[in-house]
This record gives structure tokens, C-alpha cells and sequence, in this order.
């Protein structure tokens, strides 16, 4: 979700989809989806294998719950299907493999708080009881399936507010203990981030709502909380992620007498919330959200006010048309040669219609390294994760690092879709020494002469006196002294994205005579706010014929705020080397941009 764009989905011929021309950019937005058959607070959902989604349980003002629909997003029906074997609001309801459904824990009509599970099967449409039950009874705790496929179910009321967490692993069907959240909550909102860590947000807290947020890292078993806060307090707000790992964060108690209809964003590359440009239409709290297969959402129920009847009604999102690329690195290349053609793959990842508009086009300091050879994607509209393909050569006009942008227009914000070609430019290696060929034969001998006959030896004279030593000649010129080189420093790199990490190399040092290196600094000095210095290493000393690099390792501080703020930066460097031939100083700029 970039740009604000939206994680929640709707239902499909219910929608009313925006129709946006070539180029003008299509924002997300909420619409009303279809009515329930009944009012429902607190139900339980999840997607099931086939897209269609459980609604089981939940509080219809009277009573809690055992009877359960299947919700059809290609008709907008509901159809009933088993019940679940006890009646609750409010439980875990996570999709495990296999096509079924743990619903484990929740509230009863006796208003007694369950640890009991069941799990639902999507094949029969049955619910069966689980032998396992959780360490301690839990009411609206917070879950999130795992990548490892476990499940993690934390904190709840039982009755107290708990920070207690364990896991249900649905091979063993067991539950077991893992680390304690940092705050005791309820009625969070819950999502899996990217790299599989899960975010836990808001809630209630002895009867004060939270504006907080933890992170559960199923590496460490641990929960850390983080900085960032709410815009304001949500007590049983809604959570889903949309493909590029954002959640929209809505709805929910924020201390009134009526719901909120607000929602934030957070960002798991920042770890930052910031508001959403869009409400939910009517406020709702404890109503129960599922992602749909076509990238869009649903969200089930709910009350609009304190005390208030339960809801019948959904509200759908769908969110903005996204581009994202891959296949543009091209790795190493000769330089002077061309590589074989690489196809960039662009998916749209919003559930709206992402609207190409004409051709893709190369920019950027090393464009002309590169070239477009077929545009699969000019002209095209696609659905949500269709695809088209771009082809695009590299052929690198000098050593090291390459890089350009491929640009495409679409009804994106910002309309402008900038994507890396980056590669490497190295020289041509040196192939093996061929065989030996085979010796020549030999040409004949020709003819030895005749030998003549050797004279008789005299005998030997005496030896003669040492005659004076002769006077000594002229000093000859003077030979031509050779100085030693001064040290050479190169520039291998003037652009660089934070994509490509945040540590690389930015100069070569090459010492013809044996040279010492005596300053390498960096400063960055635009985008992060005052200038700041980066960490920039390089060898001290160098032998004669040796060389070496200089890196440049940007702190994380200054990369999240560039990827927060999407500004390009400036990196000045300088690099002195010194020898017996002299000294050389060397100054450069990189240019570092978040895309």
C-alpha cells in the first residue's frame, strides 16, 4: 500500500469499480459491500482455499453464536454451512493448512472465556473439537498465521488483560508457550508483516484503549515494542496486509460514544503509522476483516456506537493500482559486449486496475548502457497480479558498477513508476594457454670437410715483467632516473538505490609505488536534514602494484528516513593517498536515492 493505497478488498460484482482514464491516477477507496443475513459483533472469519469466506459465531445482540455462513464473493451470497460445536464471539480464527480453520478460545453465553479449540473443514463443512486447549482461557486475542504455517495466539481477557502468548502447531495439534507481549491487551488488531514478524496494535488495557504497537519475531520467539503510535486510541479496531506488506489499521473504540471510521497505515520499513486519506464510511468496532483472492477485502459486522444494535452490513476496500518490477539486475557483464536479452517483469499488486499508459522509457546517469528491445507492457491494463514484460539489453561502456532507470506512466501516485536496471561492467577474461604444437622435422646434415693435419706444440716461454698501469678514461653519461607514479584514485560508482543495499564500494585505489592512504571521509548532505557523516573504509597502506577499494556503509537511522521521505541525498567524499612519487586528493559525489 504506497502512497496511502489500501490493504482491505471488496466483494466482486457488488463493487462499483472505478473506471480511470490512461494516466490519471486512481486512489483507494471504501464502498458498502453486501448485507448479512443477520447482525453479527465479534465473528469469527477467515479465507478459505476456494476464496469464499467463513462467517461463524459472533454476538447477534441476544445470544452467542454457534451457526456459521460460507460468503461468496463472485455472487455476494451467503450460505449456511455446519455450526461450530460451542456457541463464541470472539475467538482465533486463523486458516491452517489442509483447508481448515482453527477457532480456538472466545466468548460464551454464560459470559465464560474459553480455552477450548475447534477446527473447521472447508472439505466437509464440518467443525470438530480439538484435544489441546490453550494454557489459559482468552477472549479477542490477538493471532496471525505463521510462516512456518503455526499459529500465534496473544494476550485476550480471561478475565484480566494478559500479555501472555503461546503457539498452536496443527501438525501435533498442540498449543505451547512463547514470549509475553510487552503490554497486556485485548480486542488488538493483528497482521503479518513481510518478513514474517508479526504487528500487534491497539486494543483495551483495564478499560483504557491503546494507541501502542509490538512486534512478534517468530525467529526470537520475543516481542519488542516500537516507537510509532496510533493517531488515536482503537479498542477493537480491523488489521490486513496488502501484497507489499503495508496494514491498514481502522475502526475501533477510540474512547466515544460512537466508532471511529478513521484508519492509519503502517509502514514496516519505517515501522511508522501515519493517517489514512480515506474513512470506512459508518465507524465500526469489533467487526472482523478477511482478505480476498483478488487483493481486495471484506470486513464483517460490527456496532457503530457504545451499546449499539449489531451490524448487518460490510464495508470493502479496494486498493490503488501498484507497479512493482523485478529481473532488472543484470549481474556481470563485459564491457563492450552485449548481454543476452532480460525480461523486467512488472505485476500490478493493488486490487484496482493498474493502467499503463505509453512506451517505457530509460533514464538516469548510465541509460545509454542500456536498451529496450521489446515493451510488453506499453498501452496495457492489468488486473491484480497479472504481469506484463519489458526486455531490455545491457551492454556496459566501462568497468564497475551500472545503473539507469526504467520508467513507466500509469494511474499510480506518483504517476511516474521508476524501476533500477542496474549491472556490472568487468573485463574480458583471459582464456587458457593453447597445446603445444608438434616439432618440426629435422633437415638432413650436410657433408663434413676434410680435417687438416695437425701442426707439432712449441714449448712454452717464460713469463714477461707487469708492464705500468695506464691512466683512466673519461666518466661515461650519467643514466636516466626514473620517479616514482603518484597514487591513482578512481571513481567506480555516481548513483546508487538503497535497494541495492546499503554498504558498497565507491572507489578503486591503485599505488604504483608503495603509497599510504591518509584520509577517506563521507558526509551526506541532503534529504536526512543536517548533514551527517557515513562510515567510509579503505586500506591504510598499499605496496607497490597493489590496490583497493574504498566502501561506504550508510547507517539504518539515515536509510529509514531516506525511504521515508523517498528525497534523493548527496554523498561528498574525499580520499587522499600519498607516495615517494607525491600525493594525490580526490574528491567525489555519489548521488543516493530511496527507488
Amino acid at each position: 500500500m504506497r502512497g496511502k493505497s489500501g490493504v482491505l478488498v471488496g466483494i466482486g460484482i457488488l463493487i462499483l469499480l472505478a473506471v480511470f482514464p490512461a494516466g490519471a491516477w486512481a486512489g483507494s477507496y471504501f464502498s458498502s459491500g453486501p448485507t448479512m443475513p443477520g447482525g453479527r459483533v465479534g465473528a469469527n472469519v477467515a479465507l478459505l482455499p476456494n476464496g469464499s469466506v467463513l462467517v461463524a459465531g459472533g454476538y447477534d445482540g441476544s445470544n452467542r453464536l454457534s451457526s456459521a455462513w460460507v460468503f461468496n464473493p463472485a455472487d455476494g451470497s451467503f450460505l449456511s454451512t455446519g455450526s461450530m460445536g460451542t456457541a463464541r464471539q470472539q475467538s482465533a480464527t486463523v486458516p491452517i493448512a489442509g483447508g481448515k480453520v482453527l477457532v480456538a478460545g472466545g466468548l460464551g453465553n454464560s459470559f465464560q472465556r474459553f480455552a477450548t479449540a475447534e477446527i473447521y473443514d472447508a472439505a466437509t463443512g464440518v467443525f470438530s473439537p480439538i484435544a489441546a486447549t490453550m494454557s489459559v482461557a482468552r477472549q479477542a486475542p490477538a493471532t496471525a498465521l505463521l510462516p512456518d504455517g503455526r499459529v500465534l495466539i496473544a494476550g485476550g481477557l480471561s478475565p484480566s488483560y494478559l500479555a501472555s502468548a503461546e503457539i498452536y502447531d496443527p501438525v501435533s495439534q498442540t498449543f505451547s508457550a512463547t514470549g509475553s507481549m510487552t503490554t497486556s491487551r485485548a480486542f488488538a488488531a493483528s497482521a503479518v508483516l513481510p518478513d514474517g514478524r508479526v504487528l500487534v496494535a491497539g486494543g483495551l488495557n483495564s478499560g483504557s484503549g491503546l494507541n501502542s504497537a509490538e512486534i512478534y519475531d517468530p525467529a526470537t520467539g520475543q516481542f519488542s515494542a516500537i516507537p510509532a503510535v496510533l493517531s488515536s486510541n482503537r479498542s477493537g479496531p480491523f488489521a490486513v496486509s496488502d501484497a507489499d506488506g503495508d496494514v491498514l489499521v481502522a475502526g475501533g473504540d477510540a474512547g466515544g460514544v460512537n466508532s471511529s471510521n478513521t484508519a492509519d497505515v503502517f509502514d514496516p520499513l519505517t515501522e511508522t503509522f501515519s493517517p489514512f486519506d480515506s474513512t470506512i464510511g459508518t465507524g465500526r468496532t469489533y467487526a472482523s476483516a478477511s482478505p480476498l483472492q483478488d487483493g481486495r477485502a471484506i470486513t464483517f459486522g460490527g456496532v457503530a456506537s457504545f451499546n449499539g444494535s449489531p451490524m448487518n452490513s460490510t464495508v470493502v476496500f479496494n486498493s490503488a493500482p501498484y507497479a512493482r518490477s523485478a529481473g532488472g539486475a543484470f549481474g556481470d557483464q563485459v564491457v563492450d559486449t552485449t548481454s543476452p536479452l532480460r525480461q523486467v517483469r512488472v505485476t500490478n499488486t493493488g486490487s484496482q486496475l493498474l493502467r499503463i499508459g505509453g512506451a517505457a522509457r530509460i533514464e538516469g546517469g548510465d541509460a545509454a548502457d542500456f536498451e529496450i528491445r521489446s515493451d510488453g507492457c506499453a498501452g496495457r491494463s492489468l488486473n491484480y497480479r497479472q504481469s506484463c514484460v519489458i526486455s531490455v539489453t545491457f551492454s556496459p561502456s566501462d568497468l564497475g558498477p551500472r545503473d539507469a532507470d526504467l520508467v513507466l506512466d500509469a494511474n499510480t501516485d506518483p504517476v511516474e513508476n521508476v524501476f533500477c536496471l542496474c549491472g556490472n561492467g568487468v573485463e574480458a577474461p583471459v582464456g587458457p594457454t593453447g597445446p603445444t604444437g608438434t616439432t618440426g622435422s629435422t633437415g638432413e646434415v650436410g657433408p663434413t670437410g676434410a680435417s687438416g693435419p695437425t701442426g707439432p706444440t712449441g714449448s712454452s716461454g717464460g713469463t714477461g715483467g707487469t708492464g705500468p698501469t695506464g691512466s683512466t678514461g673519461p666518466t661515461g653519461p650519467q643514466g636516466e632516473v626514473i620517479p616514482p607514479s603518484d597514487p591513482v584514485i578512481r571513481q567506480t560508482v555516481k548513483q546508487r538505490r538503497l535497494g541495492q543495499g546499503s554498504s558498497f564500494v565507491f572507489a578503486r585505489i591503485s599505488c604504483p609505488s608503495a603509497c599510504r592512504i591518509n584520509r577517506a571521509t563521507g558526509t551526506i548532505r541532503a534529504g536526512v536534514g543536517r548533514k551527517a557523516k557515513v562510515k567510509v573504509t579503505a586500506p591504510t597502506t598499499l605496496p607497490a602494484g597493489g590496490s583497493g577499494s574504498a566502501r561506504v556503509t550508510i547507517p539504518p537511522n539515515i536509510v529509514k528516513r531516506l525511504k521515508a521521505t523517498g528525497r534523493r541525498s548527496r554523498i561528498g567524499f574525499t580520499v587522499v593517498a600519498t607516495s615517494n612519487g607525491g600525493r594525490t586528493t580526490k574528491s567525489m559525489v555519489v548521488i543516493v536515492r530511496a527507488r
